[in-house]
């Protein structure tokens, strides 16, 4: 008998079984993937609306930071008795005439004007030369020379008019030099002004001398303090022939 004769007859049934099973062995993968589907697909959609409200709220919300940083680039003490300080409210105007034609033909003026206030603030230096003389119951002072500080111009109430103008000119180039000449005109002004603020840097030198003295000798609050400045010195010298 040969080995074809020995072969099962029913092979095909086995073949058959061999399927099946492996039909049903994926039919219950498949059934057991699609039961978790859903939660593997709810999980993600929630993480895809977390992202999204994330997302949402950087476009909602934002973040302000402020910074103020100071330097100090120097401190120093000063030697300067303040003993004046003046407000005053300034115009000052610059007429412009110009011509054209090598100087054959005049245009019509232009006149600005800035209105400002600014401060003076007036001082004497301590380490200076003074000179004290007891005269009986008199001090005469030779103070040091009254100074300035740099005027203080505010910028923020600063006001610019045109107060004559024309169409045949530019006005902008005359603001401009008003502009330019602004603080060496408040600064002519400060020395004008030393004969508005002498009488009171005069009493505050006379406080400070009076006060000096208080520290010093007990019956100082007896004497008279009597203050000239360096640029009268011809009348302190008047005062001390006087009082002998």
């Amino acid at each position: 008998m040969d080995d074809d004769d020995r072969r099962p007859t029913n092979w095909p049934l086995a073949l058959l079984a061999v399927a099946l099973l492996v039909l049903a062995g994926g039919a219950f993968y498949a059934v057991h993937v699609l039961r978790q589907l859903p939660a593997q697909v709810a999980a993600q959609g929630k993480g895809i609306v977390r992202e999204i409200g994330e997302l949402a709220r950087g476009f909602k919300t934002g973040t302000v930071s402020r910074r103020f940083q100071v330097y100090n680039t120097r401190l120093e003490g000063t030697n300067y008795l303040q003993v004046a300080t003046l407000q005053q409210q300034q115009t000052y105007e610059v007429e412009d005439h110009e011509a054209v034609l090598w100087g054959t033909v005049d245009l019509p003026p232009v006149v600005v004007r800035a209105t400002f206030p600014v401060s003076y603030t007036y001082y004497v230096d301590l380490q200076g030369k003074w000179q004290l003389e007891l005269r009986g119951r008199r001090v005469v002072v030779l103070a040091p020379p009254l100074r300035f500080n740099k005027p203080a111009i505010d910028v923020s109430r600063l006001r610019w008019q045109i107060v004559r103008g024309s169409i045949l000119r530019d006005e902008q180039p005359v603001f401009t030099r008003l502009r330019h000449e602004l603080t060496g005109r408040a600064t002519m002004q400060a020395h004008a002004n030393i004969p508005v603020v002498r009488d009171t840097a005069r009493q505050q030198v006379a406080r400070f001398v009076r006060n000096w003295l208080l520290q010093t000798y007990a019956d100082a609050g007896e004497y008279s303090v009597e203050v000239y400045f360096q640029d009268e010195a011809p009348a302190f010298a008047t005062a001390l022939r006087q009082a002998g």
